[in-house]
């Protein structure tokens, strides 16, 4: 089983909230995971995000429109995410610069590492300014 989502009630009756955000972590670090729940303690809220929860929603008369807004930001995310992994995979298969240097030195290497990262952060930046452009 391998979910691509877990959205799970804080208020469990053999678990806590947190112990399986915990146990979910420790098995998939990467699965998203929300909590819905009736507890509006802020300091509980707080170190769910803190153990790697990507949303925590107050179940409240607006719970339903708030787990709607999280799971469209939440594939908005994972598509920005997918897009950017690719284009990095295309970059890197185009401008592999190890083959395409002359210098093979290490400080040289580390030289055009720093670039190919500034390349990416630049990649990153477009992609999350025309995302932006895109919902205006």
């Amino acid at each position: 089983m391998n979910p691509d989502l877990i959205c799970l009630d804080y208020g469990l009756e053999d678990i806590s909230g947190l112990e399986l955000l915990q146990k979910v972590k420790e098995w998939d670090l990467e699965i998203p995971v929300i909590v819905v729940s009736g507890q509006e303690n802020m300091a509980v809220a707080v170190e769910l995000l803190k153990q790697g929860a990507v949303d925590y929603i107050l179940k409240d008369y607006n719970t339903t429109d708030l787990l709607l807004r999280a799971l469209t930001r939440l594939r908005d995310q994972l598509e920005m995410r997918s897009t950017i992994s690719r284009l990095k995979a295309e970059l890197d298969a185009k401008y592999d610069f190890k083959k395409t240097i002359i210098s093979g030195s290490d400080s040289m290497l580390s030289v055009y590492g720093s670039w190919k990262k500034r390349l990416n952060l630049v990649l990153m930046l477009a992609l999350a300014v025309k995302r932006e452009q895109e919902k205006i």
